[in-house]
């Protein structure tokens, strides 16, 4: 299949790419947006496409002609898109505009998948119990509502114009390589602590509760609910298993190869914070041949040997 990645610089995308290559599938293009510290990976025909930019997107479609479409490219920082919420809802929304009419533009109708989120369901979370497909979108901040938007968006393209878009609904994902999710800064913290740079580790709410799923599981759920999936559907992509973010920083610091101290600082707590965000999974068990392989203790452990690889700058300690 000639496939076709947007945001193949992603956590996520990166592990798709992979797989796909490892499956000997063509990966026609990586599209990522190009920025500072970036490098395109081996794939031989990555490329810088914003998609922003209409005419760019619909220039590399109408060369590349994909038969199968990853749609994953999105600002994705819940909490900075308080921040920049003009920007997060222009390249979420628009840049799946732009790739859907570049698609009917010319005349192509691959299978897209595209990348929505658990963070639509918002308040809705807050009732504390498994979510389902059917469950009210209510977000929380502009990330979700961007989300919200898109996935709306791509239900409307398949409506109007027949367009097989599936969409994945992603839950927390983790694993080695991510950066910038709780998972990670606690484990970056503990080897900082085991390096002596700091000498405790800082946390803030540890009270809420989610849905955690290892990212080579995502790969799998991805490429199942887009090979298997239903044109027009929608897929809750998550294990079902509750995990307190308090569970989840003890399993990281099972791994400490010395003792470390834990502190609450609360500038780390976050205003709007859904508290529970717990998925089904029913709809994409029903496909067929998928289940969760890597436990959540594996994935932890990667995680933190992961940074133990890495060279940290050296991290002033207090006073």
């Amino acid at each position: 299949m000639r496939t076709l990645i947007t945001g193949a610089e992603g956590f996520i995308g990166g592990y798709l790419s992979a797989s796909l290559r490892e499956d000997g599938q063509e990966v026609l293009h990586g599209i990522y947006r190009p920025g500072p510290g970036y490098a395109p990976g081996p794939a031989p025909r990555e490329v810088p496409c914003d998609l922003n930019d209409r005419a760019r997107v619909r220039e590399v479609l109408a060369r590349e002609r994909p038969e199968v479409v990853y749609h994953l490219g999105a600002l994705s920082d819940a909490h900075g898109s308080w921040q920049h919420p003009a920007e997060t809802i222009r390249t979420n929304v628009l840049g799946t505009l732009h790739l859907f009419e570049g698609l009917r533009e010319e005349g192509l109708s691959p299978r897209v998948f595209v990348a929505a989120s658990s963070a639509e369901y918002g308040y809705t979370a807050r009732h504390a119990h498994t979510l389902v497909e059917e469950d009210e979108l209510r977000p929380v901040h502009p990330y979700g509502l961007s989300k919200v938007c898109q996935d709306l968006l791509s239900l409307q393209y398949h409506q109007a114009y027949g367009l097989p878009v599936i969409r994945g609904r992603i839950f927390n994902t983790i694993g080695p390589g991510k950066t910038g999710d709780a998972p990670s800064d606690f484990a970056r913290q503990l080897v900082e602590v085991e390096r002596g740079r700091r000498d405790h580790v800082e946390v803030g709410n540890l009270d809420t509760v989610r849905d955690f799923m290892d990212v080579r599981d995502m790969v799998r759920a991805i490429r199942q609910v887009t090979e298997r999936g239903a044109p027009g559907e929608v897929y809750n992509l998550c294990t079902g298993t509750p995990v307190r973010l308090d569970e989840l920083l003890h399993g990281i610091l099972r791994q400490s190869r010395t003792p470390v101290t834990v502190h609450r600082e609360p500038s780390r707590c976050r205003a709007a914070d859904e508290p529970w965000i717990v998925g089904d999974n029913r709809k994409l068990r029903a496909l067929g041949g998928w289940a969760p392989r890597i436990p959540l203790d594996q994935t932890l452990q990667d995680i933190v040997e992961q940074w133990r690889g890495v060279a940290l700058p050296p991290t002033p300690l207090p006073g």
